[in-house]
């Protein structure tokens, strides 16, 4: 499974959401007992690289969103010098404890990493209940998807086609999602985590994506790049 980040271009400037990984991660003993695989990276396949191979220069990106902390979203967080870096208070306050250290790894963190912690708004999209702007236009923002981590957010985008749901880890793949909807397996990958808020998300993702055409896009599922390209909705899982 890939660990995606993404990059919108913006007219408000270039936003990165999540950094993916680092040579230098390593998986946390619990996630290892419980049978989490070992990241394989190689250094040119860092998010440094990759964008300087695509003619993306990271000193331009303004805004960085940070899904949640886990260490495979937070590889890259050094990359970029000139932006903001915006992560959920809820999430922030958690990796002080014990087993957020202990999950999320902040020794890996930069010494320069001072990000902006911001809450959501009262202003719901959709089923969504809340929210936070990303952007003066309001076409980025920012939504609860808690369970697979205590405050995981994930990303709405508005385009002039379908709009974009970035869903981080609330779940691995697209068509995993449909076949657990259908089977009434709503936890996700929250099952070890955060069952009860993953299950509540389940349903506003379903709920959303019934809504409107929504173009699914979690983190680890090899077919979201082509699905992004495509623009290809996910039509009702239920």
């Amino acid at each position: 499974f890939p660990a995606l980040s993404f990059l919108l271009e913006h007219p408000e400037g270039p936003i990165m959401i999540d950094t993916g990984l680092s040579t230098r991660a390593s998986v946390p003993r619990g996630q290892r007992l419980m049978g989490a695989p070992a990241p394989v990276i190689r250094p040119e396949e860092e998010i440094e690289p990759r964008m300087r191979a695509k003619g993306l220069a990271p000193d331009d990106v303004r805004r960085v969103v940070i899904t949640h902390l886990d260490w495979d979203h937070t590889g890259g967080l050094g990359t970029f010098p000139n932006a903001e870096v915006l992560v959920h208070r809820p999430e922030y306050e958690f990796a002080s404890k014990l087993l957020g250290r202990l999950r999320y790894q902040p020794k890996l963190w930069p010494a320069s990493f001072d990000p902006t912690v911001y809450d959501l708004d009262p202003e719901p999209v959709g089923p969504f209940p809340a929210s936070k702007s990303v952007t003066a236009s309001g076409d980025v923002r920012l939504v609860p998807i808690a369970g697979h981590s205590i405050a995981q957010v994930g990303v709405v985008v508005e385009t002039d086609g379908p709009r974009l749901l970035f869903a981080a880890d609330h779940v691995l793949r697209q068509d995993w999602f449909v076949e657990d909807s259908a089977a009434g397996n709503l936890v996700g990958l929250g099952a070890l985590f955060f069952p009860k808020q993953a299950i509540e998300t389940s349903r506003r993702v379903h709920a959303f994506v019934e809504e409107s055409p929504t173009v699914l896009l979690p983190s680890h599922d090899s077919e979201t790049p082509a699905r992004l390209e495509a623009r290809h909705p996910l039509r009702s899982p239920g």
